[in-house]
């Protein structure tokens, strides 16, 4: 590629090298002053002289002639040899060289990270990519797309120099994420079409689309009908525009084994209570697979178990651990030993908590029949180490409190028959929703329906819109049992199976109508018999808010009286708590953040990736709160977030991958040209890891110069030294 100095001092790029065509006329000159000149005498043995001469004058001056123009061929080959890197730019019209412009398209998603040698798929690509640009004609141009999701251009217009695009082709990184192959066709699209109308002399324009051909990323019934069409519809254009290579890193036999699951059985962990861990693998391979798998607790290893995988299968594993301090804290579920290392680790982050504080808001006075708190304070922490509520400290305060406590100080806020809210209370419970608190309202007699549809509700101006249903005007009094829904939602689903809790037998007396509005995101728990919700909820920016329609206490049911009472009121708490749990572990490309209830000052958050990178994340202030959000979560692993004086308890999130990319089963080229690629002409290399480890040409050369003209002139040089000494015999 890189065609060195000038030859012998001549400027080999230079148009005036062409003007050395002029010593082909070298021999000719040569011929002309050289001739014999001949002298007329008379002379009687002339006459014969000349009736010899005569007879082989024809022949000897087609070969002076012959072996004129072959030498003068010598010379014109040598010159335009020299100048080969100027004619191949393309400005000379009958000159066969034309600048290309290639674009590269490399897969990025995880599954290229399989090593099925010494190399992963994702180097060899790279690779190959380099060897493209290697063997391309000077004045090409170069253009990149990672194919990563979403897909990006890495080179958007056409390098012209192939160090510098080298140079950013080795600092690509491979990414934690699946493929976007429409982001990455319809990137492809742009970069052809831009480089047609701004690059003209770049007369010639070739795609390379280096990948694994896995399944998930190219397979229709992966993809869905809408996606597909969308992909064909580029791929069609982009034919249009350039030429097609597929170049095939994928292996049919690879396997993988993979941890697909990872979580908490628990939505909180509390110091000093054991949580239960559970996990699930996945064989993504043929054969069948054994592995250790691993538990490690804040970097050490706490258990293992050995496992067994039958071809295609899964397996779950469960494990228990306890923490004793509390604190961040980051468990791993590990099982290494695989050629795809990305997806054998999943990380949970979780936070240990002394205790979960609850606040109950009583907004009935205390009366011969106690407070509407009563039974809600004892269902959430019943005594016993042994039980659910371990670890919960319920504390209650009056409505008129609501405004002055810190809700900070609580994971989630119980509002117990609190007849109406002004705009400063629902302000507050706003912005606690906003650092991913939960809320969950009781109603009762002094509930003024109205008045929480305007304030809560969205309907009036200006308000604040965090109920999952709007409340109807007149509490019905009426016996109903409960409709459970199949036990679909997660608060009900512990209920399965357990008729002896008593949930069916529960009445419900008196009841507020519930109504959920359509298209939103609110999910119906749990119904009256005749359809009507009961329990409703939704999430609510960062947090989560639970609507009963009835009473927590006796006065509307009699359920805080029988069996499963306690453990509604356990999982009301559980659900609604979480978000915090749930906003800390993401997969790859999903943001994290938070907000700082307590934050003072200014200043940003610093990031520690896992890849050992440090980045920041700016603090955004409004309404009184100061937030963050980070969006670039790739690669997966541990992240760590600093503030300020906050640092010595920095917040971990946990980034995992999506467990679908593990899946490595690949097309073949009769799927792809019956599929996908029906109507789309392309050329395939079908072993691309192969072909990077062989020194074979890739790509495909524009119509180089050089060496065509030095064959010529080696033929040219041997044909005009047998000639010369052939045409030597007859020399007079």
């Amino acid at each position: 590629m890189n065609h060195g100095p000038a030859l012998f001092g001549f400027d080999l790029l230079s148009p005036s090298m062409l003007g050395w065509l002029a010593a082909a006329a070298a021999p000719l000159l040569i011929h002309l002053w050289s001739r014999r000149r001949y002298e007329e005498m008379p002379w009687a043995a002339m006459r014969y002289l000349l009736a010899a001469v005569k007879t082989a004058r024809r022949r000897t001056r087609l070969e002076q002639w012959l072996l004129l123009l072959v030498r003068t061929a010598i010379i014109a080959t040598v010159v335009l040899a020299a100048a080969e890197p100027y004619l191949e730019l393309g400005t000379v019209p009958f000159v066969p060289g034309v600048r290309t412009h290639r674009l590269l398209v490399i897969d990025g998603s995880y599954s290229m990270g399989y090593r099925p040698g010494e190399t992963s798929r994702f180097e060899a690509a790279k690779q190959l990519a380099a060897r493209i640009v290697e063997e391309s004609d000077q004045g090409d141009g170069f253009s990149l797309v990672l194919m990563a999701d979403p897909a990006r251009a890495v080179v958007d217009e056409p390098s012209l120099d192939p160090a510098d695009f080298i140079a950013e082709l080795q600092a690509l990184r491979l990414s934690h994420t699946a493929a976007d192959l429409a982001g990455a066709a319809a990137c492809a699209e742009r970069l052809l079409a831009g480089t047609a109308r701004r690059n003209p002399k770049l007369a010639r324009q070739e795609v390379y689309l280096l990948s694994d051909l896995g399944r998930v990323t190219w397979d229709p019934q992966h993809l869905g009908q809408k996606t597909t069409a969308q992909i064909q519809r580029r791929f069609a254009k982009i034919a249009q525009l350039a030429p097609l290579t597929l170049i095939d890193l994928g292996q049919d036999d690879a396997g993988n084994l993979a941890v697909t699951s990872a979580a908490v059985a628990e939505t909180f962990a509390v110091r000093g209570r054991a949580i239960e861990i559970r996990a699930e693998l996945r064989n993504f391979s043929r054969s069948p697979a054994s592995a250790r798998v691993q538990l490690l607790a804040d970097g050490h290893r706490a258990a293992e178990e050995a496992v067994r995988l039958e071809p295609g299968g899964q397996v779950a594993v469960a494990f228990s651990h306890r923490f004793e301090a509390p604190g961040n804290h980051v468990l791993e579920i590990a099982a290494p030993g695989d050629r795809l290392e990305i997806d054998n680790h999943r990380w949970i982050a979780l936070a240990v908590r002394p205790a979960i504080r609850v606040l109950c808001v009583n907004g009935q006075p205390a009366g011969p029949k106690g407070s509407a708190t009563d039974y809600l304070a004892a269902a959430l922490a019943p005594a016993g180490e042994g039980t659910r509520g371990f670890g919960i400290q319920a504390e209650v305060v009056a409505e008129s409190a609501l405004v002055e406590t810190d809700l900070g100080r609580y994971d989630c806020v119980f509002l117990v028959n609190v007849a109406q809210f002004t705009r400063s209370e629902g302000l507050v419970l706003d912005n606690y929703l906003k650092s991913a608190g939960g809320v969950v309202f009781f109603l009762g007699d002094r509930v003024l329906p109205e008045q929480y549809n305007q304030t809560l509700g969205g309907l009036a101006p200006g308000a604040f819109d965090l109920l999952p249903a709007r409340l109807q005007a007149v509490p019905v009094e009426q016996r109903r049992m409960l409709n459970p829904l199949e036990y679909r939602h997660p608060i009900i689903e512990v209920f399965r199976g357990q008729e002896r809790a008593g949930l069916l037998a529960t009445a419900i007396e008196q009841y507020v109508p519930l109504e959920v509005p359509a298209e939103s995101a609110s999910q119906v728990v749990l119904a009256l018999d005749d359809g009507t919700p009961l329990i409703v909820e939704r999430p609510v920016h960062r947090g989560r808010v639970i609507l009963v329609g009835t009473s927590a206490d006796t006065a509307w049911t009699p359920m805080p009286l029988l069996p499963s009472y306690v453990p509604i009121i356990q999982e009301l708490l559980a659900h609604a708590v979480a978000q915090r749990q749930q906003r800390r572990n993401v997969l790859v490309g999903e943001s994290i953040g938070a907000v700082l209830t307590r934050f003072q000052g200014n200043g940003a958050i610093s990031i520690q990736t896992p890849d050992g990178r440090s980045e920041t994340a700016p603090l955004t202030v409004a309404a009184g709160l100061a937030g963050w959000n980070f969006a670039s979560t790739d690669p997966s692993g541990v992240y760590t977030a600093f503030h300020g004086e906050q640092s010595e308890t920095p917040e971990v999130f946990a980034v995992n991958v999506d467990p679908k990319e593990g899946d490595l089963a690949k097309l073949s080229e009769t799927e792809l040209r019956r599929g996908l690629l029906a109507d789309v002409p392309f050329q395939l290399h079908g072993d691309g890891h192969r072909l990077a480890a062989q020194p074979e040409s890739v790509a495909k050369r524009s119509g180089g110069l050089a060496k065509p003209l030095l064959y010529l002139l080696l033929g040219l040089l041997l044909l005009e030294t047998y000639l010369a000494r052939r045409f030597g015999h007859h020399a007079p």
